[in-house]
């Protein structure tokens, strides 16, 4: 697509922490987003998303490692418009409901480099038959993050990471297995 705009994001973000302790804290967390697509024949796919969540921290030793785990529950209302893509207006499943859960931590290793890792799992069903099987689709995404932080001199970090998703779904074009991989070098000047 080169530069031209694909969709746009609209959104409100909430959060609110409560330490418990010195090395516990807990947060509940809301957004509202709605994404419109660019294109004529995208806009099917226009939703407004709302999710709402709780996570807990916890400080170990020292408060060198942290680990951290959350649980959120959304829906995405399905207010594409009608097109001669979807005569009844809107994608083709429907709107969604979603919920997953996500856990991660960091740790540091002596004074030059920290590693943290992140993974989560999330479902979602969705409420319109889709054609294609004859039934509603139904979608479980799975993720990990590994990486490293390490910081070579005073002013230079370099970090390394990996991702890795699958996406399992009785529709399989929606199927997928995906690694990205990221290596940056980064100064700052303060």
């Amino acid at each position: 697509m080169g530069s031209a705009r694909y969709r746009d994001s609209l959104g409100l973000n909430g959060e609110w922490r409560h330490g418990v302790g010195i090395r516990d804290q807990l947060n509940a967390f809301a957004q509202y987003r709605q994404y419109r697509y660019s294109e004529i024949s995208m806009r099917l796919n226009d939703v407004d998303q709302q999710i709402a969540g709780g996570g807990w921290l916890h400080v170990f030793g020292r408060g060198i490692s942290t680990l951290s785990a959350s649980l959120y529950y959304g829906t995405e209302n399905d207010v594409g418009q009608v097109s001669l893509i979807s005569p009844r207006g809107g994608r083709t499943d429907g709107a969604r409901r979603l919920g997953g859960i996500r856990v991660g931590g960091r740790t540091a290793l002596g004074g030059s480099a920290k590693l943290y890792f992140s993974g989560g799992e999330q479902f979602s069903k969705f409420d319109e038959v889709n054609p294609a099987i004859a039934s509603e689709r139904s979608d479980r995404l799975d993720d990990l993050t590994v990486g490293a932080n390490w910081y070579p001199a005073r002013f230079w970090t370099l970090r390394a990471q990996v991702t890795r998703f699958i996406n399992m779904s009785n529709v399989d074009a929606y199927s997928y297995d995906r690694a990205d991989y990221f290596v940056s070098i980064r100064r700052n000047f303060n």
